[in-house]
């Protein structure tokens, strides 16, 4: 969602976050801000993982399920 313009050459912020971990595919919800905090963009997209030999969406790795859920709690580690 388009909320606010920014300038070129504006400081911005991205937050992202795990908004849903599925079987194949995480969520994420990302917020762009100004130096101010104030929100000015804010996104929302799906990434499946497929298989490189077939392109069909396979299961998430227990790496990728870890750190997706890593994130979702707000760690950085």
């Amino acid at each position: 969602d388009f909320l606010r313009p920014l300038r070129a050459g504006e400081t911005i912020t991205l937050r992202a976050r795990v908004a849903a971990l599925g079987r194949t595919s995480v969520t994420f919800d990302v917020e762009i801000s100004d130096t101010r905090g104030e929100a000015a963009v804010k996104v929302r997209t799906t990434h499946v993982l497929i298989s490189r030999a077939t392109g069909a969406a396979i299961e998430l790795t227990s790496g990728i399920r870890a750190a997706s859920s890593r994130i979702r709690r707000g760690s950085r580690r």
